[in-house]
């Protein structure tokens, strides 16, 4: 293998986080570790005894490290219980700990007083932990770190509710046609073929490592692929339109109250001021997308008190608009204000580059695209929005040269006048499944193609910017720059007339989908209105065993309805307000923004059919 290879190797790897199974040092997590550590006698310890609490502990500091470089994270609470972990590990006699112990106090001094830059010495405190855990394993078989994850994300609540969001049509009673989560599982599958067959063509000519790059690969963009839309909220994209036009036509006539600390109002229908819109964007311009990240980073709980805590390189992966809500300008964004610590982590561990896109999250897209525009093709014929007269008449409309498209043309007439010839039952649908699946596979080959095509992977490792200036951009077929690979695919233009001459003629207007909008709309505004006014208005003052007060001590009965509406939101997202809000003045905006976020979180995470009940509930119809 020469060095141009192996540098090819080691750049994919990097670029696409692959090496980055760490995941995200939890304070709790540390907390833990470190009480545990200290209620046994390390020094007359049994390692076999406590050797998972012991790896647990070795690697929750290496990540710690790896977040914390920085000089300017000195402070970070978990870099101090990181040095008490290690203080009580080094009383260990083992040699293995003791060796790691003394790296990790190496590294703590350059944080504390250099400028520490150089990763190197992480990533050697790293092998010396993974040195240890592979001599104390004793034959025992541990899961690699992104299946664990592949597990954590499908045994998730959040995961479960995606089957009864829309894809395409809410509330749908049809058993054929795909929910949120048949379409989910339909992208990971394809994600997880682009990843391994892009793995294969471009690593190493060592099959061994070309197997296991490959297999790390697939199983990090298939779970990706399993939370990238885990953050929709009910009534599919339209749901997303809802919020923002809610937080836009309202935000400057909402009015909070602020409270004394003694729990009685100190004001009451203050209204926003234009120099409060702290964090404004992050509503005004809400995102799926962003959403999705909260729910993996944050809300979604493993186990008690734990969040998921997936590992670096699927996080990183799943971030499609690596940028804030301030500086969107088409209303897509990667994160919101909230996960700013995370976003600081994923950084520090090399799987986030602000502004630049990550290898896996254009792969991961183009996987989504291909079954937006085959699968959802293929269900508007099932329910019979499209018909066979309306295709045909688009098809006869077609006057372009591009020999993509009429390829397509040729192929549909001559699978249409097969299907007819052998069934009298459903032509149109057998050769409408038939033509997809078709379609399908040759999306998946030109994306793979595009992916590895010489000039395009140096763009893509370099790094495709989604900022509006002269950085890296991919070259589309009409020679625009673009940063998807869908517009860079021969099939790209075929791509562009199904989405004109089908979905936005036939599918968007229809009768069903407006009916959705119009419900959708009617609840998700009713929430948020009734939510909100709740929120803004109730005492957050924590009480002497820590719980809200909520109630003011004064008005009490005006402001009981107010309370029970607050208590149906659940108890997993009062919790992480709770964390969210520690230290933070109640009567802030600051405070304000979490209490947005908690509304937010609460009916984004909704399903169709629990947004509706939970309506009727409150209007009292049911």
């Amino acid at each position: 293998m020469d060095n141009n290879e192996r540098q090819t190797g080691w750049q994919f790897k990097t670029n696409t986080g692959i090496l980055k199974r760490n995941r995200l040092p939890q304070r709790k997590d540390l907390e833990e570790y470190n009480s545990n550590l200290k209620k046994i006698n390390i020094n007359a310890l049994d390692i076999e005894e406590n050797k998972e609490l012991i790896i647990r502990s070795m690697k929750a500091v290496v990540s710690t490290c790896y977040c914390c470089y920085n000089p300017s994270s000195i402070h970070d609470s978990r870099l101090s219980l990181s040095k008490e972990i290690v203080l009580n590990l080094s009383m260990s006699t083992d040699e293995g700990i003791r060796e790691f112990c003394g790296n990790a106090k190496s590294i703590f001094q350059n944080i504390d007083h250099s400028d520490f830059t150089k990763l190197r010495q992480i990533d050697i405190l790293e092998s010396t932990a993974n040195s240890f855990s592979k001599k104390h394993q004793n034959g025992k078989l541990y899961p690699h770190s992104f299946l664990s994850d592949y597990n954590r994300i499908v045994f998730s609540s959040a995961f479960r509710r995606l089957q009864d969001k829309a894809q395409v049509f809410s509330l749908e009673e049809h058993d054929y046609v795909r929910t949120r989560l048949t379409h989910t599982i339909e992208v990971s599958s394809i994600a997880a073929h682009l990843a391994n067959q892009c793995a294969l063509r471009i690593a190493s000519k060592q099959e061994e490592s070309k197997k296991n790059i490959a297999f790390q690969l697939e199983k990090v963009l298939s779970c990706a692929a399993l939370l990238h839309d885990i953050g929709n909220p009910p009534f599919g994209h339209y749901g997303e339109d809802i919020i923002k036009n809610f937080f836009i036509k309202n935000w400057h006539s909402f009015t909070y109250n602020t409270y004394n600390k003694d729990g009685t109002i100190e004001k009451e229908d203050v209204k926003f001021e234009e120099s409060n819109d702290l964090h404004k964007e992050d509503f005004i311009k809400y995102d799926g997308n962003a959403q999705s990240l909260r729910i993996a980073s944050t809300l979604q709980v493993y186990k008690p008190g734990h969040s998921l805590e997936l590992t670096a390189a699927v996080l990183g992966a799943i971030i499609k608009y690596p940028i804030k809500s301030s500086e969107s300008t088409k209303d897509k964004l990667g994160y919101f204000y909230s996960e700013s610590k995370v976003i600081n982590d994923l950084t520090a561990l090399g799987v986030f580059r602000y502004g630049i896109r990550n290898p896996l999250a254009l792969l991961l897209e183009a996987a989504d695209d291909i079954c937006y525009v085959t699968s959802d093709f293929d269900d508007v014929v099932k329910k019979n929005i499209l018909s066979y007269e309306d295709f045909l008449f688009e098809l006869n409309r077609i006057t372009t040269t591009d020999e993509q498209i009429l390829r397509f043309k040729r192929d549909f007439e001559k699978f249409y006048a097969e299907n007819r010839e052998l069934s009298v039952n459903s032509p149109f649908e057998l050769t409408i499944r038939r033509i997809t699946n078709d379609l399908k596979l040759k999306l998946i080959s030109e994306v793979i193609d595009a992916f590895c095509n010489d000039e395009n992977y140096s763009k893509i490792m370099q790094g495709i910017s989604i900022l509006n200036n002269n950085k890296q951009k991919l070259t589309s077929k009409s020679g625009a720059e673009t940063i998807e690979l869908l517009n860079i695919i021969p099939s790209a233009n075929l791509i562009e007339w199904l989405r004109t001459n089908v979905f936005v003629k036939y599918v968007y207007p229809c009768k069903s989908i407006i009916t959705d909008e119009i419900v959708g709309h009617e609840v998700l505004t009713y929430l948020l209105e009734t939510l909100c006014k709740a929120v803004l208005h109730l005492n957050f003052n924590v009480d002497a065993v820590g719980e809200l007060a909520l109630l003011p001590q004064n008005n009490k009965k005006e402001y009981k309805q107010f309370e029970k509406i607050f208590r149906l939101i659940s108890r997993n997202f009062v919790e992480q307000f709770k964390e969210d809000t520690q230290g933070i003045e109640i009567n802030s905006m600051k405070h304000i923004y979490y209490r947005f976020r908690l509304v937010v979180d609460y009916v984004s995470g909704m399903t169709d059919s629990y947004a509706k009940e939970v309506y009727q509930v409150l209007k009292g119809i049911k």
